[in-house]
């Protein structure tokens, strides 16, 4: 059975939920049976609270995902499609401190124009935090909209990036 636990973060406390294929899900803490409901309703599976969040995801949590870095961190992305798989791969790649667009991530996965599918893609990434869709920006260099609170606490992300980068 899958479990899930609160962490701390910098735009607040998620919920992450994790089981034997790897991290499920990261959500803003909201209440624990919605949350529980909305867990079977995506997955249809159960999740169960735990004492609290494995220190390597509390840690990436708190710092940010850094390809540099190793890690034993797996995520099930079972629920998703194979162009979302690979959108997301793609946007854990992107080095702590950097950006890319959603034209580079496209082309990066060998789907040159679909920057509008792979902005569709990282809406519905269901470890932000962990997979760090929020590096990925306009072409233009606006940081663009973020699922998890809005453009602001994508401007919170990035700016603690840059800071943990130098």
């Amino acid at each position: 059975m899958d479990q899930y636990a609160i962490a701390t973060s910098l735009i607040g406390d998620v919920y992450v939920a994790f089981g034997a294929s790897g991290v499920t899900c990261v959500e803003l803490v909201r209440t624990t049976t919605g949350f529980e409901e909305s867990y079977f309703e995506r997955l249809g599976r159960p999740v169960r609270r735990a004492k609290s969040v494995p220190k390597v995801i509390a840690r990436i949590i708190e710092r940010g995902s850094d390809p540099s870095e190793p890690s034993d961190l797996t995520y099930d992305l079972s629920s998703l499609s194979d162009f979302d798989r690979r959108a997301l791969e793609a946007t854990l790649r992107i080095p702590r401190g950097e950006t890319r667009s959603y034209g580079q991530i496209a082309a990066d996965i060998g789907s040159p124009r679909a920057h509008r599918a792979v902005g569709a893609a990282l809406s519905r990434n269901p470890v932000p935090l962990l997979i760090p869709c929020h590096r990925v920006i306009r072409s233009d260099g606006s940081i663009g909209e973020y699922g998890m609170t809005g453009p602001a606490a994508k401007r919170l992300l990035l700016d603690r990036d840059m800071r943990l980068s130098g």
